[in-house]
């Protein structure tokens, strides 16, 4: 283990063939001892560090020092445990034993995480305001009006990596583009990464499931990794649209999202969610 790094915890057990691994500053002791918590109640394996100090990358407050980032805390530990790391970020819990995961160490899945632009419906709500009923009141928020079956745009509070030459190899070019572009977020470096990498095509990927990664603005998803707060939104980060050359996205590669009825009907209107899960246009 790097000497910039010092264990909270572990639990190396081998009861499934990974080993949940998270980090965290003092500062965010407590969110890191929830979701510790969480993992021992299921009796997961995890790793728990704690760091001086987070990555620009995440925080525009951090360090350029590119030993705090993702990147390097994932394959410093990955190369020291020889296993598959689900990394979480400190404020997940972990709500329900994560089966897929097991799934895809089983299946040698080089890479998994969520992905904008691969599901049918992305839409996000935030809270608008209370109804006279009590309920709360939510407003659409944002989402991404395209889907592609070659590109990347993350979200990545978990992620899953194999212990495989090509998810190195992925770690390695995010890495690289996260020490040459610390003023941006991480995800962009990573979108970067996996969306210019020559084999991308014969990395074995999987998008996870909004369940596996439900931010709180998923409001219809029971989650499994749960994120139960709103994500910074990144205020002070610089957004990343191309590295040598090379954009983050190739857009020709992208095509339209056709949104259904309801999901057109939500984004104009406010509503509320009934105890039976429908959502009501007020």
């Amino acid at each position: 283990m790097s000497p910039h790094y010092a264990l909270r915890g572990v639990d190396d057990n081998d009861s499934v063939p990974f080993i949940i691994l998270s980090a965290a500053t003092p500062s965010h002791s407590e969110t890191a001892d929830r979701l510790t918590n969480s993992i021992k109640k299921l009796g997961l394996p995890y790793i728990s560090i704690e760091i001086p100090t987070i990555h620009r990358s995440v925080s525009p407050r951090g360090t350029d020092d590119p030993d705090y980032c993702k990147p390097n805390l994932i394959s410093t530990v990955m190369a020291e445990l020889q296993r598959p790391i689900l990394y979480m970020d400190s404020d997940v819990v972990v709500e329900a034993h994560p089966f897929l995961i097991e799934y895809l160490s089983a299946e040698f899945y080089d890479f998994g995480i969520f992905n904008w632009l691969s599901l049918p419906s992305n839409q996000a709500y935030k809270p608008a305001d209370s109804s006279d009923s009590g309920l709360t009141v939510y407003a659409f928020s944002h989402g991404v009006d395209a889907i592609s079956r070659t590109q990347l745009v993350c979200s990545g509070a978990v992620q899953y990596w194999g212990c495989s030459q090509k998810s190195i190899e992925l770690l390695d070019g995010w890495r690289d583009c996260v020490t040459n572009n610390p003023e941006c977020p991480d995800d962009h470096s990573l979108d970067y990464a996996f969306n210019n990498l020559p084999f991308a095509d014969k990395l074995k990927t999987f998008w996870l499931p909004r369940a596996y990664t439900r931010y709180a603005w998923w409001i219809f998803d029971t989650p499994v990794l749960n994120h139960p707060d709103y994500p910074n939104p990144g205020v002070g980060s610089v957004p990343l649209a191309e590295f040598r050359g090379r954009p983050r996205v190739h857009m020709e590669q992208l095509t339209p999202r056709v949104l259904t009825s309801q999901e057109m009907t939500l984004r104009d209107n406010c509503f509320v969610v009934g105890p039976d899960g429908v959502p009501r246009v007020i």
